[in-house]
């Protein structure tokens, strides 16, 4: 478990001992396993979610006209639901055949016992609750009108849009959605989309449901990060009866943006120090190195850095680089340790600091397990410095940054350390040639 303050274990358990006398200490619990497998989206794991489910989509959509008299219906829920509590009523009254369930029960399809009436507006009012119990929240309510044996005079009209117009934080080349309140002529239609700015998109294939009422389609290449797109549906759009669109629409939303964050190293859990020795006597920098001394120490080099400047509403971490602008080379490490490791790492809230006697948490720091195998890395020249990619590691703890507290470190070491000379072979850096340990570089979408 990572530490966050400098007790030692002594005096830690007698601390517990004497609050224990006063109180009771609930026990410990594991944290709720993090089950999200997209490595590159984050979650709030752990929380229990006691929202009721919500009606997403209905078949037909709220507000359509001429609606066959003997559809398939279909409900989508935002959670699996219970499915012997969905209880579904119509007005004037009708009555629904066999409930088909899919998706987990998120997904419900049904015809009618009986054909609906012609020329009908019918209103649908759902009662259920989720696997928890939950009932439904918000609209559970929807209305269509049925068709009638008389010509199709009335002008279609747009039910809704996806994305909604104004949305921000959209994927770059999203599936754009147009729903209708009645079957339409396909070529019109589509026809009549199109991108107005920025200039030179143009909608791609176009896909439309079995009923002609709905219609997705996308731009043949990607927005830029941070665009503002707008684009619109002309009324030369035609129903199947011929009748046009009732009104042009305008619609906008704005692509993902992007940033990259520079983070400074964290001193408390930054620098070097050796074994056996495990001398370490502030967590100002001044030099740092990872190797040998002219002694008996093999030193290891660790970085820190707080990710507290990430924004919690950051939708994908796209990359992540730690920079170690390095002075010099000295001696001939590769050759006699072998290759160097990078590693992540969880020393807690600092690198605790020991003097003439080892402190067994600095001890504990400069062996503390690592969270993932070492990889091999170089360092390039002009000028000398490391470069990593460390976007898998630091992706990982931001999803548990909460656990973390909003660290992500590492540690650099030779693979084949060993002290046979009296000579120092290290890779070295100061704070004269770089006023800057080292700097976390990193990249991420947000809305």
């Amino acid at each position: 478990m990572p530490k966050t303050r400098a007790h030692s274990p002594r005096n830690l358990l007698l601390l517990l001992a004497m609050l224990s006398a006063c109180m009771e200490i609930p026990p410990l619990e594991d944290p709720t396993p993090n089950t999200n497998s997209d490595a590159g989206t984050f979650q709030d794991g752990g929380t229990v979610n006691q929202q009721g489910p919500r009606l997403l989509t209905t078949v037909p959509a709220n507000g359509s006209t001429r609606v066959p008299i003997d559809p398939t219906l279909g409900l989508t829920f935002s959670k699996s639901m219970q499915p012997t509590s969905l209880q579904i009523s119509f007005s004037p009254p009708a009555t629904p055949g066999t409930l088909v369930w899919a998706e987990n029960h998120t997904q419900v399809t049904f015809n009618m016992q009986s054909p609906f009436s012609g020329d009908t507006k019918y209103t649908v009012t759902l009662q259920g609750t989720d696997q928890a119990g939950n009932a439904i929240d918000g609209a559970n309510s929807f209305s269509f009108t049925t068709a009638g044996p008389q010509p199709d005079t009335v002008a279609p009209s747009i039910l809704a849009t996806t994305p909604d117009s104004g949305a921000i934080g959209i994927e770059r080349k999203p599936i754009i959605k147009v729903t209708f309140s009645e079957p339409m002529n396909r070529a019109s239609a589509e026809a009549a989309i199109s991108f107005t700015t920025p200039s030179g998109f143009i909608p791609g294939d176009f896909s439309w449901n079995d009923s002609s009422t709905e219609v997705s389609f996308t731009s043949t290449s990607e927005f830029a990060h941070g665009t503002s797109v707008a684009w619109r549906i002309a009324n030369s759009a035609q129903d199947a009866a011929g009748n046009a669109l009732i009104a042009e629409a305008t619609k906008n939303f704005r692509t993902i943006r992007i940033y990259t964050a520079v983070i400074d190293f964290n001193p408390e859990t930054s620098g070097s120090f050796g074994a056996p020795s495990y001398f370490r006597q502030t967590t100002f920098y001044n030099v740092a190195w990872v190797g040998d001394d002219s002694g008996a120490n093999i030193e290891r080099l660790f970085f820190g850095f707080q990710l507290n400047s990430l924004p919690e509403n950051l939708t994908r971490l796209v990359s992540s680089r730690l920079k170690w602008p390095v002075s010099k080379i000295i001696g001939d490490p590769f050759s006699k340790f072998g290759a160097l490791l990078l590693e992540p790492v969880d020393v807690g809230d600092s690198i605790e600091l020991s003097y003439s006697e080892a402190n067994p948490e600095t001890v504990a720091d400069y062996q503390t397990p690592a969270l993932a195998p070492a990889i091999p890395v170089s360092l390039m020249d002009k000028p000398l410095r490391g470069e990593f990619d460390v976007t898998s590691w630091t992706v990982q703890d931001w999803g548990n940054r909460n656990l973390r507290n909003k660290r992500t470190q590492y540690r650099l070491r030779f693979e084949s350390p060993n002290n046979s000379d009296q000579v120092k072979d290290q890779i070295y850096s100061d704070s004269i040639d770089n006023p800057t340990l080292a700097t976390l570089w990193v990249t991420y979408e947000y809305p």
